[in-house]
């Protein structure tokens, strides 16, 4: 990552948003899995599923695009999460990393044609998906929301605890 290579995270996302979601989510009591056993710590995955978006997509360029990325990431965040919004984001982010391989081999080197990365390059297998670190390793949401938008649930490689 470059100096110049800034993360939604880093510029904007919608707490208050994120927020009401995530104490929804922790509501849920009844007729839900999660309540099988109450984990006393638990994160909510919309929480997670934002921070995870938050840090691998790149930050707005200009106020539009701040305010469709903060809509974005609200719908994103939205429990329990529509599969075409999350489709989206897995598309964006793929595009976006993507974008940054690109720069990083035609920094080292390579002709644009042979350095150019497409995010079906990424899905078919032909370049790396991004990394997703939780170096706390809290009860699993970090790397569990990074699988559903990351990865599609694609093998425990993409998302490390």
């Amino acid at each position: 990552m470059t100096a110049t290579d800034q993360r939604l995270i880093e510029d904007y996302i919608p707490i208050e948003a994120i927020s009401a979601e995530a104490r929804r989510e922790k509501s849920v009591r009844k007729g839900h899995i999660a309540m099988l056993h109450l984990w006393w710590a638990r994160r909510p995955l919309v929480a997670a599923r934002a921070a995870v978006y938050g840090a691998l997509a790149p930050a707005p360029a200009d106020k539009q695009q701040a305010r469709q990325a903060a809509d974005f990431v609200a719908d994103l965040c939205k429990y329990p999460g529509s599969p075409s919004v999350i489709a989206e984001a897995r598309r964006n982010l793929l595009e976006a990393h993507a974008q940054r391989l690109t720069a990083e081999r035609v920094g080292a080197g390579l002709a644009p044609a042979q350095a150019t990365v497409t995010a079906e390059d990424i899905e078919a297998g032909r370049a790396p998906r991004p990394r997703v670190l939780d170096m706390f390793a809290g009860g699993g949401a970090i790397p569990t929301s990074s699988q559903t938008i990351v990865s599609a649930g694609r093998g425990a490689g993409d998302a490390w605890h």
